[in-house]
């Protein structure tokens, strides 16, 4: 703040030492023009100015010091909320993951005990055709190991079955016709 001093020796001079404002200037300027009542005067008001301006400064430096206060408890309220919000966040996503990941791990061991069960079965099954197809073959009088080969007999078999079927057919027409030449009286 500036600071003002007035020194008066005379009713006709007069010198003001003002510091930091340019009133104090022209206070000088009426120190030499004025009188000692109208120095005093002059002097009066820039006291009062001085006065004025001392609690603006007062009241806009309390003003920006509480408006810091009151912006500095917002942000710190608002910094703190928002971590409190990333941090249930962040708790959330854990615990979601973490949820996942056991029920994932639950579900391929359920999978895998599931496949191992459907293998035995299946192995099971083959087994059993398995013993099936290797009796048949065992009964057979020729050496039948491979599918060509059974196939290759059943084809050769067929064959002569409709062989003797067809020769059996023949026979049973002739017959036929013998019995009708019978019974005809011819």
């Amino acid at each position: 703040m500036p600071v003002y001093n007035l020194y008066s020796s005379s009713a006709a001079s007069c010198t003001l030492a003002a510091v930091g404002f340019s009133e104090c200037r022209q206070a000088k300027r009426l120190c030499s023009a004025y009188s000692t009542t109208a120095i005093n005067a002059a002097i009066a008001t820039l006291s009062a100015t001085v006065t004025s301006n001392r609690a603006l400064a007062v009241a806009e430096h309390t003003f920006d010091a509480d408006a810091r206060t009151a912006l500095d408890t917002a942000l710190s309220a608002a910094v703190a909320a928002e971590e409190s919000a990333r941090i249930a966040a962040v708790n959330t996503l854990t615990t979601t993951i973490s949820t996942e990941a056991t029920n994932r791990a639950a579900a391929i061991s359920s999978e895998a005990t599931s496949r191992a069960a459907a293998i035995t079965t299946v192995t099971d099954a083959v087994n059993v055709e398995k013993g099936r197809i290797d009796a048949i073959l065992a009964s057979a009088a020729v050496d039948l190991d491979t599918l060509k080969e059974i196939s290759d007999a059943f084809a050769a078999a067929d064959t002569t079955t409709l062989s003797t079927i067809a020769t059996m057919q023949t026979q049973l027409t002739a017959l036929q016709a013998t019995v009708d030449q019978l019974v005809n009286g011819n």
